[in-house]
């Protein structure tokens, strides 16, 4: 059986590691394809530095995100599922309660919060984005930088742009741990009622 685990765990890993490789050259192609077709006027708005860490960020993002989704949500609904049929074998108080913090709670304050955790994902994303776009900027033109004196002028842009980034990554997290507080709060309480029942039963 653990020869087993091993051969599984090994395949999977090489099996990974050639779909990642080729999910990064699709997307990174993709968008490169995507942005030389803007026009001229869109290149005027927008910083080549913050396009490129842009793309760097989704080129690392998504294969990332993909192996979580698998690696985690598909492990952690399969234990879900199997520990509410056991807490209804057991007994079908626990069942429903495991159920009810499930998708009252679990699933239900990740449903209510989702658009205020994208739309604080996607600001603490984008400013950080913006930061790096920045320096690959002022480094590029570092010469254009020196030759009109625009030193001090591009620090202090790029400590609002660091501050900026650094208020909504604050505010992003502050928000997250207040969602896992409240789920681990009521995962509590959850417990309680069930030990309660328990003492109640014998």
């Amino acid at each position: 059986e653990s020869m087993l685990v091993v051969f599984v765990s090994s395949l999977y890993d090489w099996l990974w590691l050639i779909v990642q490789s080729r999910l990064k050259k699709h997307i990174g192609m993709s968008l490169m394809s995507r942005l030389m077709d803007h026009s001229h006027y869109f290149y005027q708005d927008h910083f080549s530095g913050n396009l490129s860490s842009k793309i760097n960020d989704i080129i690392m993002g998504v294969p990332k995100l993909l192996k979580t989704m698998i690696d985690e949500f598909f492990s952690d609904a399969l234990a879900l599922i199997n520990a509410v049929i056991t807490a209804w074998q057991v007994s079908r108080c626990f069942g429903l309660a495991l159920s009810v913090w499930i998708f009252g709670f679990f699933l239900g304050s990740s449903l209510r919060f989702l658009r205020t955790a994208k739309t604080l994902s996607d600001e603490a994303a984008g400013l950080k984005a913006t930061v790096f776009g920045t320096i690959v900027d002022i480094l590029t033109n570092s010469m254009t930088v020196r030759l009109f004196g625009g030193k001090l002028f591009e620090e202090s842009q790029l400590e609002k742009r660091f501050q900026a980034t650094l208020n909504a990554e604050q505010k992003r997290d502050k928000f997250f741990m207040l969602l896992y507080f409240f789920r681990g709060f009521s995962f509590i309480i959850f417990q309680i009622l069930c030990l309660w029942w328990l003492v109640w039963g014998v």
